[in-house]
């Protein structure tokens, strides 16, 4: 008799025990998001454009000029005859420095900007869910919890019970 109910009591004991431990569900109340503002990094490249500076352009000393005076005094002395040769020659050596000397002009005259870019990092704002702020009601009261996903219609609860002594 004895060990009828001595296992009587251990099982129930265990069934109040297992009834105590369980998982309920509760009604959630309100899931209100936590949103967090971050700063985001972001490289980039910026340019920039200014007119150039006297100093920075490369200013030739003549060069087209004495290449177009020397092409010119050339076919000038092969093509000219006679008295008529140092005429042609002295013209050629004229028209040959002067389209020599425009042709560089213009070549100069041509990149009048310079652009200048870097690598720079510049920082955006972006808003991040972090979590969520649940409230829900158990046992009569209401109580408050974050978690990191949205909880739904319900939220599970494990109730613990233990012995004060």
């Amino acid at each position: 008799m004895k060990t009828i109910i001595t296992m009587t009591l251990l099982l129930s004991s265990a069934a109040m025990a297992g009834r105590y431990n369980d998982v309920v569900y509760v009604d959630v109340i309100d899931a209100q998001p936590i949103i967090e503002t971050i700063s985001v990094p972001e490289r980039r490249e910026i340019c920039e454009r200014f007119p150039e500076q006297q100093g920075t352009r490369k200013h030739s000393h003549g060069g087209g000029a004495l290449l177009g005076a020397v092409i010119g005094g050339v076919i000038g002395n092969r093509f000219g005859k006679g008295n008529g040769r140092k005429a042609a020659t002295a013209a050629g050596v004229m028209i040959g420095a002067g389209v020599g000397a425009e042709k560089e002009r213009r070549r100069h005259n041509h990149h009048g900007v310079e652009t200048r870019c870097h690598i720079d990092t510049v920082y955006r704002e972006e808003e991040q869910l972090v979590g969520y702020d649940v409230s829900y009601r158990y046992d009569g009261e209401l109580r408050y919890v974050q978690l990191q996903d949205h909880p739904g219609d319900k939220l599970k609860l494990r109730v613990d019970v233990a012995v004060i002594e």
